[in-house]
């Protein structure tokens, strides 16, 4: 009877988790594309924006067991914000910055429900499906944000979460929007509807500005309509990228417009409009 009763409990503990072989998280043929938001507050005015910058790891050539993680920012030019080395035999990350600092445990994927980490509790582990249909094993926590996913990290804060969240360093929040292995999308955040989300507001008074797009008929076949709100002589561009982020037509928009989108193939694109003030992300389908 023990017997049996262990082995229920067994297989109740993997009934979700599909594949139990670890999948390490640092290799240099990774990319996480993370959005990041920043503000500022004045007397007069509340600036906040929002960019994607793509991270990425290389190997140090000093002690090949650590990897340096590397920010692209705008103009070519990329960011060095620390080491991290991995353990696959206990299947735990630590991070160290570029100052010689303590080395922090970063991820440990052989957390299982109840266990604590730092100040967060794990209320769940299973797994999640890739967009190859593999699936990874996913550790989720109780404060309704952080969310590790084996080999690709957390999905509220991209890689280096725990090291904002510890220091309190900009940016006020990040979200992993894509996860790429050997240039192959695995992983896609569809609350944003794309890879490159990016957006600035001056103030409050700039939601009042904003444009109301009306797009139909979606899904379509040869044409899209799209009707805008309140133009009143403002530039406005649109721009319709692939979901991983490739741009396959961009035009000027005025307050009626009709384009004709026979050529796109069939599947599902990424529609932004945007000017100076504004950003509307949105997705369409190509039947």
């Amino acid at each position: 009877m023990k017997i049996i009763i262990l082995l229920f409990f067994i297989l109740a503990g993997t009934i979700h988790l599909h594949g139990q072989e670890y999948v390490p998280l640092l290799d240099t043929n990774k990319v996480w594309n993370t959005f990041e938001e920043y503000f500022s507050h004045t007397k007069t005015n509340n600036h906040s924006w929002g960019a994607t910058y793509p991270y990425y790891l290389e190997r140090c050539e000093i002690d090949t067991t650590r990897f340096i993680i590397k920010k692209k920012l705008p103009g070519q030019v990329t960011a060095e914000l620390g080491y991290l080395t991995e353990d696959t035999i206990t299947r735990k990350v630590f991070y160290t910055d570029m100052y010689g600092g303590e080395e922090m445990l970063l991820y440990d994927f052989n957390l299982v429900a109840g266990d604590s980490f730092y100040y967060s509790w794990v209320i769940e582990v299973d797994s999640i499906q890739l967009l190859d249909g593999t699936y990874r094993k996913r550790i989720v926590f109780d404060d309704g944000y952080n969310s590790w996913i084996e080999g690709i990290g957390n999905s509220w804060g991209g890689l280096l979460w725990l090291e904002w969240d510890i220091k309190q360093n900009l940016p006020a929040y990040a979200i992993l929007l894509c996860h790429y292995e050997n240039d192959t999308l695995l992983y896609f955040d569809d609350r944003y509807g794309t890879c490159n989300y990016n957006y600035t507001q001056n103030n409050a008074e700039t939601l009042e500005k904003s444009i109301t797009p009306i797009i139909y008929p979606n899904p379509f076949s040869q044409k899209l309509s799209i009707l805008l709100e309140r133009v009143n002589g403002q530039r406005i561009d649109l721009i319709i990228e692939t979901l991983d982020g490739r741009q396959v037509y961009n035009a000027t928009l005025n307050s009626e417009n009709s384009l004709d989108l026979s050529f796109l193939s069939k599947g599902i694109y990424l529609l932004v409009i945007a000017n100076r003030d504004f950003q509307h992300t949105t997705k369409i389908i190509k039947l």
